[in-house]
């Protein structure tokens, strides 16, 4: 039993290396590209709060690591019994995490295309 569970520990943990890092790149440079925005503007009408894109940079940059951190918090319970109600989250609507789904993976693959397109242009 234990040694299944380390078996597929280590097939999530792989699998997020690789789907991680495929959505972080273009959500940092995202986020990157907002927080900037923001302070930009900001630094011209000093009335700007910039306190919601330092929310979504700080996102951003955890992002990555927080798939790591739930994966191995999620496989390191004993038995599928140990994961409590109260632990879960709040019911959220299908459809609106469904759109805020879209979106991500249209930016993603607009990032990944563009991306390769301009590498195999340049070179």
């Amino acid at each position: 039993m234990y040694f299944m569970r380390f078996l597929v520990t280590c097939i999530v943990l792989i699998t997020w290396t690789f789907l991680g890092f495929f959505l972080w790149t273009p959500l940092l440079i995202r986020m990157i590209a907002y927080f900037v925005g923001v302070v930009t503007i900001s630094s011209f009408t000093r009335a700007v709060d910039i306190k919601e894109a330092q929310q979504r940079l700080n996102f951003g940059i955890e992002f990555y690591l927080y798939g790591y951190r739930k994966i191995l918090e999620v496989m390191d319970r004993q038995e599928a019994g140990d994961i409590q109600l109260e632990d879960a989250n709040p019911r959220i609507d299908l459809l609106t995490l469904l759109k805020k789904m879209s979106i991500d993976i249209i930016w993603t693959i607009i990032f990944w295309t563009s991306s390769i397109t301009l590498v195999t242009n340049f070179f």
